[in-house]
């Protein structure tokens, strides 16, 4: 079973940052959210001390406070617990996986909050007199960061000497977005010909947070939880008995759901591929979908391995018989991250604020691998010289998966 978060020992509260700084609200000026955060993460304990004693219960709270201006409306707590044999997770009431949503902040307001409570039980120890257990709660969302910076449209570049009401100037600093991802700097540039100039703007992204960066489409294909499931308290039959029934059937349900997931994927990035007209994003797009296929081959070979059909359809069979108050194919013990699934940031448009334009501005990718590069070019359309100067703002905006973690272990002493 899966479970992301880290249980604490001592009574204390605890902050999970998906991001770490003090500043945020929104700057009235300029109407830009200030700050790292994204979603942060306050994990409090009801009374639980270093030592929990064995067949007891304990309270977790997960208090979720987004400090950006984007709204998320598809995030997901996923909890791990290392040794079920000791510790488990009170699933009559509670579910491994939850989901949430948040609106985002917006002017002169407080940040939204949202808390979702779990119960997890200690077991019998088998003659020994205390056992460590790790507890891991991993917090999935989807996330944007938006900005729009002044520059200077100054078609005299070959007139230095001339009075414009505008300078041509690098734009440096995280600039206060209010989100884990930045737009670090944006580094302007001309090109002029026979007709008149084009601006170019290098735009610098990085992760500038603690967390890691996926790529959106894989959390959209990974991540689909239903809102409002709850296992019905009535039932004393769970998927952990399932699984004891079916140890095989677990195995290969999950490969045969994995499989079918990355063929999902695999199918959803091909039809992004073919909305990519520029060489570089098209090899980065080609790229994430042999990784994809790497895992699927894998998938399948346990399949095959195996003769997975028999004990996974048997296995499903005593799953779907848990009752549920809502009903899903989502597998909730099962959300992999692979390293193609990292690190991808999507460019959702790049707009120059002018008629004078109109927003004539194209980009040389569509995403970006912070991995292997961390710039994206823009560059406009030629202006006339015979266009006088004028200031104008730059919009960006970016999309892409975040994802953070907090762990820690937990002591069940014999009573």
């Amino acid at each position: 079973m899966k479970l992301n978060i880290k249980l604490i020992s001592l009574i204390i509260t605890l902050i999970i940052f998906s991001g770490c700084t003090e500043n945020f609200g929104i700057n009235n000026d300029d109407n830009v959210v200030v700050g790292k955060d994204g979603v942060r993460v306050e994990i409090m304990h009801n009374g639980l001390l270093n030592e929990i004693g064995e067949n007891s219960e304990f309270d977790t709270v997960i208090s979720l406070t987004n400090f950006g201006r984007k709204e998320v409306t598809n995030g997901i707590i996923d909890i791990f617990i290392d040794q079920e044999e000791y510790l488990e997770l009170d699933e009559t009431n509670f579910n491994s996986v939850e989901y949430f949503s948040l609106d985002g902040i917006k002017q002169y307001d407080n940040p939204n909050n949202k808390q979702i409570y779990f119960k997890f039980k200690t077991k019998k120890l088998p003659n020994i007199e205390a056992k460590d257990v790790n507890i891991k709660f991993d917090v999935f969302y989807e996330y944007e960061t938006n900005i729009s910076e002044k520059i200077c449209i100054n078609t005299l570049v070959k007139q230095p000497e001339a009075k414009t009401p505008c300078i041509i100037t690098d734009i440096e600093g995280s600039m206060g977005q209010g989100s884990p991802v930045v737009i670090s700097a944006i580094k302007p540039g001309t090109l002029t010909n026979a007709e008149g100039v084009q601006f170019y703007y290098d735009i610098f992204i990085k992760n500038d947070n603690t967390g890691k960066v996926l790529n959106k489409t894989s959390l959209k294909n990974k991540i689909s939880i239903p809102i409002g499931f709850k296992y019905d308290k009535s039932s004393g039959n769970t998927r952990a008995n399932c699984r004891s029934y079916f140890p095989n059937g677990e195995m290969c349900y999950n490969a045969m759901n994995s499989a079918a997931s990355y063929k999902k994927q695999i199918n959803n990035m091909k039809d992004e591929c073919d909305r990519i007209n520029d060489e570089f994003s098209l090899i980065e797009c080609r790229k994430i979908i042999s990784g994809i296929q790497e895992d699927l081959d894998e998938q399948e070979s346990i399949v095959r391995n195996n003769d997975c059909e028999v004990p996974s359809t048997k296995y499903k069979k005593c799953i779907d018989n848990v009752p549920t108050s809502s009903n899903s194919d989502f597998d909730y013990d099962d959300i992999k991250l692979n390293k193609h699934d990292f690190n991808i940031v999507h460019i959702n448009s790049v707009k120059i604020s002018s008629f004078e334009l109109g927003n004539g501005i194209d980009c040389n990718k569509r995403f970006v691998n912070l991995n292997e590069d961390e710039s994206v070019r823009c560059i406009t359309e030629t202006i006339p010289y015979s266009k006088k100067p004028f200031p104008t703002n730059i919009v960006v905006s970016l999309s892409y998966g975040y994802y953070n973690y907090f762990e820690e272990k937990v002591t069940i002493v014999e009573i």
